[in-house]
């Protein structure tokens, strides 16, 4: 058993930010109609970046940190070129 408590320590800090920017790009990408989530996964995703970099190079997150920001990008870019074809 000790050996699986200094497993348990080694396991480095989860990064919530980062997951929640992931899973909030994902699903804004089918859902153009809710232009809410795009902006949203953005913020989370350089909140998970920042987290990324404080806790050091073993911290996971880094990728879904940057998934959910380049989803929610993409998101919220399809989401202002809508309103703005809805305008014309």
């Amino acid at each position: 058993m000790e050996g699986a408590a200094e497993n348990f320590e080694d396991q480095p800090e989860a990064n919530s930010a980062a997951v929640f920017s992931m899973t909030l790009g994902i699903l804004s990408l089918p859902t153009f109609c809710l232009p809410i989530l795009g902006p949203i996964a953005i913020g989370f995703g350089i909140a998970g970046l920042a987290r990324a970099d404080k806790l050091g190079p073993r911290t996971p997150g880094k990728k879904m940190a940057l998934f959910g920001i380049v989803c929610g990008g993409l998101s919220t870019m399809v989401g202002v070129v809508q309103l703005i074809l809805r305008w014309l």
